[in-house]
């Protein structure tokens, strides 16, 4: 799954200054009713994210749970990191 994140402005947040850091992003998958942090040390990409570019824009390759938990649907949760950005 990509996903593009944009300010109000339609500014893409991982393509301007103080934007998004990849490394700041956590991902939690629930598992069994519980949220669990998502880190696989033994894959390419441990926590199942990435940064990818679609023309001139970059996007965030999230690769979702596969943990089915309620009706046949997974859920997965990013949380950033707060820092303070200029506006």
């Amino acid at each position: 799954m990509d996903i593009k994140y944009v300010n109000q402005a339609g500014e893409n947040l991982f393509d301007i200054e103080n934007g998004l850091d990849i490394e700041e992003i956590k991902v939690y998958y629930k598992i069994e009713n519980e949220w669990e942090l998502h880190y696989s040390y033994n894959l390419d990409l441990p926590k199942g994210i990435s940064l990818i570019q679609r023309g001139e824009e970059t996007y965030l390759r999230l690769t979702p749970s596969i943990d089915i938990v309620t009706d046949g649907y997974s859920e997965t949760k990013l949380s950033f990191l707060q820092k303070n950005r200029m506006s």
